[in-house]
């Protein structure tokens, strides 16, 4: 069960690879700007621990 998780996982971050690509070529710098300020956040968001 645990091996179909991760491979489930791994089709999803590849495909979210391949629309960002996708995004980059059509738009590079609003692509930038949505990184930068959303999805660096959320990403620390994600690191800190809740108790």
């Amino acid at each position: 069960m645990k091996a179909f998780i991760g491979a489930r996982l791994h089709n999803l971050n590849s495909a979210l690879l391949l629309v960002t690509l996708a995004l980059s070529i059509i738009a590079p710098f609003e692509t930038l700007l949505v990184s930068y300020a959303v999805l660096g956040p959320l990403h620390y968001l994600t690191e800190i621990s809740m108790p």
